[in-house]
């Protein structure tokens, strides 16, 4: 079973290039300041960032490095971030943007209904893009249409 949470992006913690985890994940971490593995959305190969454990003046865990990830994905305050423990013995860890999660969702569904090869497979895909963009079938249909048209 995958352990993971979701940290809303600050302004503040944007700025600095980093990710502050909350108290009640440090378990999760390392008891130590070091380096741990860290894969980005779905990426296969992790980096190895910077983690500073629980402090108490600061009250959080930190991880690190992640300007570049930022600048590279966009992402903006507000933006929900997903952190996923997948190997504690290793400590790596997954780090996904949730709006690209969504993004690329889409875009797999849409490829499918696209090649959708019976209307019974079409309104299977068109249902499913539905619940990810969540729109009604309908209007996601006559959308699908036109970007097909352009």
């Amino acid at each position: 079973m995958k352990q993971h949470f979701t940290i809303r992006v600050s302004a503040s913690r944007l700025e600095k290039g980093l990710l502050a985890i909350p108290q009640e994940f440090t378990d999760w971490f390392p008891r130590e300041k070091g380096l741990i593995e860290v894969a980005f959305d779905d990426e296969e190969k992790p980096k190895a960032l910077m983690f500073h454990p629980y402090d108490r003046k600061i009250k959080e865990s930190r991880i690190f490095g992640l300007s570049r990830w930022f600048s590279e994905r966009g992402v903006r305050k507000g933006d929900l971030i997903t952190v996923a423990l997948q190997d504690l013995d290793t400590r790596l860890y997954r780090i996904t943007l949730d709006r690209f999660v969504q993004q690329q969702r889409e875009q797999k569904a849409r490829e499918k209904l696209r090649a959708a090869r019976s209307d019974a497979e079409a309104k299977q895909e068109l249902s499913r893009l539905s619940r990810f963009t969540r729109k009604r079938p309908r209007e996601l249909a006559e959308e699908e249409l036109l970007r097909i048209a352009q």
